[in-house]
């Protein structure tokens, strides 16, 4: 059985059609330093279940383009929006842009990875770390000379 909290952003993440109720972390990061813009490149590490590449894409519009890597399998409630490309590839498998088929770096880096959980904190808090020691560490070479950068642990 899946636990869901059921709040008020859960009720307006579904109302609003959000596959998650993250959405909003990342709407009030942008609203105030205006990370994501019109016709952006976007890379989403860790995507699953999809709300930052939703909200991602309907920000950069038709010319933008979104890339989503997850180790999930691909999410298909995504599948329509024409902007976007996802890929299941593990971030530990993943080094340049060629692991995704792509020349140019992007606008916009972003994360919201989390990793299974065990219930022992020290080995979750591990886990985390080490994902964001990851996307820290191959940062450099998917992220354009004074492009934004978003991580949530």
């Amino acid at each position: 059985m899946t636990f869901k909290v059921k709040d008020f952003y859960y009720q307006k993440a579904k109302k609003e059609k959000f596959l998650a109720r993250s959405v909003y972390k990342l709407d009030e990061i942008d609203s105030k330093f205006k990370v994501i813009r019109k016709d952006d490149s976007v890379l989403d590490l860790g995507y699953f279940p999809g709300s930052w590449v939703q909200y991602s894409s309907n920000k950069v519009e038709q010319k933008g383009e979104i890339v989503g890597i997850d180790i999930q399998n691909i999410s298909t409630e995504l599948k329509h929006l024409k902007n976007v490309k996802l890929f299941k590839k593990d971030i530990f498998e993943i080094k340049n842009l060629e692991d995704i088929n792509r020349s140019e770096k992007f606008d916009v880096v972003l994360s919201d990875m989390a990793p299974s959980t065990t219930g022992i904190k020290c080995v979750d808090q591990d886990r985390s770390f080490a994902l964001v020691e990851k996307v820290i560490a191959i940062l450099p070479n998917f992220l354009k000379f004074k492009g934004n950068f978003v991580i949530k642990i």
